[in-house]
């Protein structure tokens, strides 16, 4: 949950970067059976670009310089999340993540760029009063409030200030953005029902059950690696049958379970077969509502998993699925006049590269003299 709030603080921006940068993924797995951290590969972590330390230049934006140094900057984030998810990846792997994400990040920055020049050029502003008002938001939409809004980002060596920085930015590209979506975003039901009717198995619901769980890891600290199984193993059969004796499932999770989930009472939600372990998937969907497994183990530990209720397998209706199908052809709409919108600019734009086997121009003519859109 801390790990999705922070990465929707950029969503803002990541909706202009994603045009020119590969995707940003946001999902986290709602339980650590199939716990995944992603690398947001278009969030750029940075300052105004014009306003960079120095070092060798890489290109230059209209008479603005992007340096080495803002594209490793930006990395560098990035790279440390990768290494800390990926301990048993080779260094050759992680080396070629670098890579991938420099270019990516380059050219992130470049179109950064040019947002940042063409909403100076119009003028746009975003007050102090706004931020917060957006800050404000993104916490309500979370669940949480200010305190742990500020503690989350904290905990991932963020301040506030810094935050709402990248978000006055985000909400500048997206006033400039929105002023080329004006009038265009004409999606309508009938839209919508062409979507559907065309895609029916998109809107297929495969049987889902409703699951907690305990989870008892094994002690890693523990040099026999038997015994620190047997312990972990022995402790999940101590408190199953706590569980058995008629204790509260809900409450012995949150004393004993070792696992994020525990603060929720171990509830990890609805999933369908395929997204947890093999193990663990297989126990679940074994069991009817309010039954408990014996101990199941998995390479997360000892689980007691305990299921609350099944969804049959189904197909979600039209109605059920139209304003969600209206917002996403929508956000598709959007992105593809962004993307538009960032290419006109691209051409109409000064763009030289330092490397002599790289130097483009897309256009001779300086940015004072584009077009006003």
């Amino acid at each position: 949950m801390k790990r999705q709030v922070f990465i929707s603080i950029f969503a803002i921006v990541v909706l202009v970067l994603a045009c020119s940068v590969a995707g940003i993924k946001t999902k986290q797995a709602e339980s650590e059976t199939v716990e995944t951290e992603t690398v947001e590969t278009g969030a750029v972590e940075a300052e105004a670009v014009g306003d960079k330390p120095g070092g060798d230049v890489l290109v230059t934006v209209n008479g603005v310089d992007i340096t080495e140094e803002a594209v490793d900057k930006a990395i560098e984030p990035q790279m440390r999340r990768l290494a800390a998810q990926s301990q048993k990846l080779p260094p050759a792997f992680i080396e070629q993540q670098r890579q991938r994400l420099y270019q990516q990040i380059l050219d992130g920055l470049i179109v950064q760029e040019l947002l940042n020049q063409k909403s100076e050029a119009k003028g746009i502003q975003i007050s102090d009063t706004e931020v917060q008002q957006k800050i404000s938001e993104i916490a309500s939409q979370q669940g949480i409030s200010m305190d742990e809004f500020k503690a989350i980002l904290e905990s991932s060596g963020k301040d506030m200030s810094a935050v709402a920085a990248d978000i006055k930015k985000g909400m500048r590209y997206e006033k400039l953005l929105g002023q080329q979506w004006e009038g265009k975003l004409d999606i309508n039901p009938e839209d919508a029902n062409k979507y559907y009717n065309e895609n029916t198995e998109r809107f297929a619901r495969p049987e889902q059950v409703e699951a907690s769980h305990i989870l008892i890891k094994v002690d890693s600290e523990i040099a026999d690696a038997n015994q620190a199984g047997e312990q972990a193993k022995q402790k999940a059969q101590d408190v199953l049958k706590l569980v058995r004796d008629g204790g509260d499932f809900d409450k012995l999770a949150r004393e004993y379970s070792e696992g994020p989930s525990s603060q929720d009472g171990g509830k990890l939600g609805y999933f369908s077969q395929g997204q947890m372990v093999k193990s663990f998937e297989q126990a679940a969907f074994a069991l009817e509502p309010n039954e408990v497994s014996d101990i199941v183990e998995s390479q997360f530990g000892y689980h007691i998993i305990k299921v609350t209720d099944r969804k049959e397998a189904s197909t979600i209706t039209f109605e059920e699925a139209k304003e969600q199908i209206i917002e996403m052809l929508s956000s598709q709409k959007k992105m593809e006049i962004a993307s538009d919108y960032i290419e006109s600019l691209k051409e109409k734009a000064k763009i030289v590269y330092s490397s002599s086997d790289s130097e483009s121009e897309a256009s001779s003519e300086p940015a004072s003299k584009e077009n006003e859109k």
